[in-house]
């Protein structure tokens, strides 16, 4: 090295990262990841700098740090060289090559809590209601979505895109219930929301009770339910599908630092990801090789992480990495 350890964390950490022992440590222990962090210091100083000036900071940094983890245990499986972001920031994280010259690519994701689909649809939801709030009516108004908890995952991106046109068609039907419920006696009015048909719907009744808003939302219980930690796993693989390169083996890395993400859910996901790949219902899942889990539980015994493998992909991980890939870690 060029730079002694101290200078080199220094200069990547400053004086405030909690981390920066642990890191110090990696360095320390690993000549091949004191190479690695020496030669891609700027850029990892970079994304530490970047994250102490994100709005949620202490998740940011822990986002950077768990991605060098894995980075650091890269470099300790002996047969593997590692490079950092070789196809710029929006590629994968890191392009490895093992002894035999097979290279394959590996995207770190990290859980944060609130990660979900359902996190993005209760801030929609409220978005919504503000909006429609200056339109008083003596009616309450229920957003009512299928009953099936597995379906379409873009459901949120397109509610978001269609915002505005979802408040007009509201603030439209909103004299038409009034009608069918104040005037004619009927006891609720639905309507299906165009673009929306069979996913999602609006049910107006009139309370027991007095109210002046449409902000009232009926009880509905959450559309992604709670619990099913699952769905963050595969929100993340969803994200990762933009930054696979064609031609080449992409691993897909999530990291949790929760103990809500068990061995259950990694098994749920796994069964939903099996799904996609026999239906193919998204070409581009047939670029992403597989996906390795690395969580906070304790295994007792077999592989620290577990790998799920894409047998239809158009380039399969070989049985020696994904060997590899399991132990990464329990050295």
């Amino acid at each position: 090295m060029h730079m002694d350890i101290d200078e080199l964390i220094q200069y990547i950490f400053g004086q405030s990262d909690l981390q920066s022992p642990t890191v110090f440590h990696w360095i320390k222990s690993s000549t091949q990841f004191a190479y690695f962090a020496e030669k891609y210091r700027d850029k990892i100083r970079d994304k530490v700098r970047n994250a102490q000036k994100d709005t949620q900071p202490f998740e940011k940094l822990k986002d950077v740090f768990y991605e060098l983890e894995i980075g650091y245990f890269l470099c300790q499986t002996h047969n593997f060289s590692v490079e950092y972001e070789k196809y710029g920031n929006k590629g994968p994280d890191f392009t490895v090559r093992d002894e035999a010259n097979i290279t394959f690519n590996v995207e770190v994701k990290r859980i944060r809590p609130g990660d979900s689909y359902q996190a993005r649809f209760d801030l929609w939801k409220s978005r919504l209601k503000r909006q429609i709030f200056i339109h008083p009516s003596p009616l309450a108004l229920s957003l009512k979505f299928g009953d099936n908890p597995d379906f379409s995952l873009d459901l949120v991106d397109r509610l978001e895109k269609r915002t505005l046109e979802i408040v007009k068609f509201i603030i439209n039907i909103i004299p038409i219930a009034e009608q069918s419920i104040l005037v004619e006696g009927k006891p609720d009015f639905s309507k299906a929301v165009p673009s929306f048909e069979n996913e999602f719907e609006l049910q107006f009744r009139q309370p027991p009770y007095s109210t002046e808003t449409l902000a009232n939302d009926g009880g509905q219980s959450p559309i992604f339910k709670k619990g099913d930690e699952y769905r963050k796993f595969y929100d993340l693989y969803w994200n990762t599908l933009d930054q696979v390169i064609p031609g080449m083996i992409n691993i897909l890395t999530i990291i949790t630092d929760s103990k809500t993400h068990d061995s259950w859910a990694l098994t749920r996901c796994m069964q939903y990801l099996n799904e996609v790949a026999k239906g193919n219902v998204i070409e581009k899942t047939k670029q992403l090789s597989g996906v390795l889990f690395r969580g906070a539980w304790h295994p007792t015994s077999g592989d620290p992480n577990i790998l799920w493998c894409d047998d239809e992909a158009y380039n399969p991980i070989p049985e020696n990495i994904g060997q590899s890939l399991r132990k990464m870690g329990d050295l």
